[in-house]
């Protein structure tokens, strides 16, 4: 933000300092300014802590009149945080080929921020009824997993769910295997 200093007096004003509470700052150094003139000061706040914050500014000059503080507060909040955790078994043994079995696998987000989800990938064979949308703070997802094999052997590999976690785990392990239907002859 900015703080404007002016100088509404017909003489110089001269500024030495400016004094700011903890977890505020400022870009001043000793200066003058002219009789009807002003500067511009850019504040900073830089909280260390989540906590409230408040204080004075109070500009050191020789003026002979006039305010020479302001009052400022902020709060510092925690940094925004995504962590991504992705659960489930999706180990779905044997599935006759042509078939399709389903499993749940749940995204969670244990961060304190929404988690964006933008997509998600599947090794041949796999599928999934989820693939995208937010997952609130200390929320979860829930994605049923298909598994349809379209041959006799195995399938498997990793789901990858692509997001903006800034942490966590974001892959699982599927596995399956496509095994031929059992038929009946009646030849035996």
């Amino acid at each position: 933000r900015t703080l404007v200093i002016t100088n509404s007096g017909n003489t110089t004003l001269n500024v030495s300092g400016i004094v700011f509470p903890s977890g505020f700052g400022g870009n001043w150094t000793a200066g003058s300014i002219a009789a009807g003139g002003f500067r511009n000061v850019t504040i900073t706040f830089s909280p260390a802590l989540v906590s409230s914050y408040s204080g004075t500014i109070t500009v050191n000059s020789d003026a002979t009149s006039g305010l020479n503080t302001l009052t400022v507060s902020g709060n510092g909040i925690p940094a925004p945080t995504r962590i991504i955790g992705v659960s489930g078994n999706l180990a779905f043994g044997d599935v006759t080929a042509g078939q399709s079995v389903t499993r749940l696998m749940t995204i969670t987000n244990s961060g304190n921020t929404a988690l964006t989800v933008t997509g998600i990938s599947f090794p041949a064979g796999f599928s999934g009824d989820w693939n995208s949308g937010s997952i609130l703070s200390l929320g979860s997802q829930n994605v049923a997993i298909s598994f349809q094999p379209a041959a006799s052997t195995l399938y498997g590999g990793n789901i990858s769910v692509t997001s903006d976690a800034l942490s966590g785990i974001s892959t699982l392990g599927v596995s399956g295997r496509g095994v031929a239907a059992i038929t009946n002859d009646p030849a035996l």
